[in-house]
């Protein structure tokens, strides 16, 4: 009984969390977020057995459009807090995973192709900042770099960073190195192959990259004890 209880309550919780698009919550904040509508979608999938209303969500999101070819911070916006609106960067990678995942859970591969310029614009926007092997944190005031509301991982608008200062962080690439496996998959399914085995090839060479970076063998023996 206990069970199904907490079952309802949670059907009830993502249901109520769908107006016209999946958002935040129905009270305060009744945004779309890349990131965290993944999760809504993926639990809608099974509580709900339709694609409709998520197919709806992301073609929204492909149709956001700015200069730089990544997605706004959500949708629909407008200039947000700055003159060029807010971004998230590691959120526009969650999309390429999001796209994924409905594509294979509801069969509708077409669906890909017909919002590829967008993948594309987006992908092309992080393979640019490649430098060193990684994907180098976005600056300016526009960009937000954050990944989750835990300490060292909320982040920091890019307006304090300049080119000659900026870092690498560890979760931006790990969320790329994910993002290319999603978009392999997704052009694979596309009948792309020659270009699926390049992005999993760009991918093995990142994850390889993120390790001489980011891996701390001190650390990791200590963590270990």
């Amino acid at each position: 009984a206990l069970d199904r209880k907490i079952y309802e309550a949670s059907m009830r919780t993502l249901e109520l969390c769908m107006h016209e698009h999946y958002e935040d919550c129905p009270w305060r904040e009744q945004s779309l977020y890349c990131m965290d509508s993944r999760n809504q979608m993926l639990l809608g999938y099974y509580a709900f057995k339709e694609y409709e209303f998520v197919r709806s969500n992301l073609k929204l999101m492909a149709m956001d459009r700015r200069e730089d070819g990544l997605l706004s911070i959500c949708f629909p916006a407008g200039n947000f807090l700055t003159e060029k609106g807010l971004v998230i960067p590691s959120f526009n990678l969650h999309w390429f995973t999001q796209v994924w995942e409905y594509m294979s859970h509801s069969g509708d591969y077409a669906f890909g192709k017909e919002i590829w310029p967008k993948l594309n614009s987006v992908l092309k926007a992080f393979t640019d900042r490649i430098e060193d092997g990684c994907v180098k944190s976005f600056t300016s005031m526009t960009y937000w770099n954050f990944y989750e509301w835990q300490s060292g991982l909320d982040g920091h608008i890019g307006g304090s960073m300049t080119e000659e200062n900026r870092t690498y962080d560890a979760p931006m690439n790990g969320f790329f190195s994910i993002a290319l496996r999603s978009i392999a998959k997704l052009v694979q399914s596309l009948g792309n192959h020659a270009t699926a085995k390049a992005y999993l090839e760009q991918k093995a060479a990142l994850d390889a990259r993120i390790n001489d970076l980011f891996w701390d063998e001190e650390d990791a023996h200590e963590a270990s004890e």
